[in-house]
């Protein structure tokens, strides 16, 4: 299985006030720990980049 990463994703994974924080660390908890089966992460340049420019657009972005 392949997993589609979506800025939204990394950024609620990072961001502790971001509400679904709590799901994003657990299912990346479930990858570390192999409870969760997948053969790559799939990333978008466009996504790539969105999330690094994030932190300068978005002042309620809190890393």
């Amino acid at each position: 299985m392949n997993i589609f990463l979506d800025t939204s994703a990394i950024v609620a994974w990072f961001n502790k006030r971001d509400k679904y924080h709590e799901d994003a660390q657990r299912v990346l908890k479930d990858i570390r720990e192999r409870r969760l089966d997948f053969t790559r992460f799939i990333l978008s340049e466009r996504i790539l980049i969105n999330f690094v420019f994030s932190p300068f657009l978005s002042p309620r972005v809190d890393f």
